[in-house]
């Protein structure tokens, strides 16, 4: 997705009525507002492109007609991209890294963030990050061995099975 498409999502904020063009104020529930500011805090760690999806739907109140319709796809398209976007940002993976991302080197924050948070190529993120493909493979293993030896782990109140 271009920076046009970006700068369109932009411009559409002032063109769109709250309501998703209906003219209408969307009232949503307080848990689903709650939900929707948890989905939008974590859409800030998404390429600007599947940032601007996110915020689009769930901050303007765009709908996948009209986001569609910005960036030049189907409105099928932008509905299984959100349904993608939603799950990743919903997946325990992502919750890891946010919470461990912190207590980790230079290097390997850099691969969670650009490779599994960002969903960039390995090759891309070796390239942008400056380091060599066998680094960003290290630790991208690294990190996911991290997280597999996290949910073997008992937790706390659970029964072994």
């Amino acid at each position: 997705m271009s920076s046009e498409f970006l700068q369109n999502v932009a411009a559409a904020d002032s063109n769109v009525p709250n309501g998703g063009g209906r003219g209408v104020q969307i009232d949503r529930r307080p848990e689903q507002r709650r939900d929707d500011d948890w989905v939008l805090h974590r859409a800030l760690f998404l390429t600007p492109a599947d940032r601007a999806i996110v915020q689009g739907f769930y901050d303007r109140g765009m709908s996948a007609a009209q986001l569609a319709g910005l960036i030049g796809v189907h409105p099928g398209t932008v509905r299984r991209r959100m349904r993608q976007l939603i799950a990743h940002l919903r997946s325990p993976m992502f919750g890891f890294i946010l919470a461990q991302r912190g207590r980790w080197s230079r290097n390997r924050r850099t691969v969670a963030e650009m490779h599994l948070l960002q969903r960039r190529p390995l090759r891309e993120t070796a390239r942008r990050s400056h380091l060599t493909m066998h680094i960003v493979r290290r630790e991208t293993d690294a990190i996911r061995a991290q997280f597999e030896a996290l949910q073997l782990e008992p937790q706390p109140g659970r029964r072994a099975r």
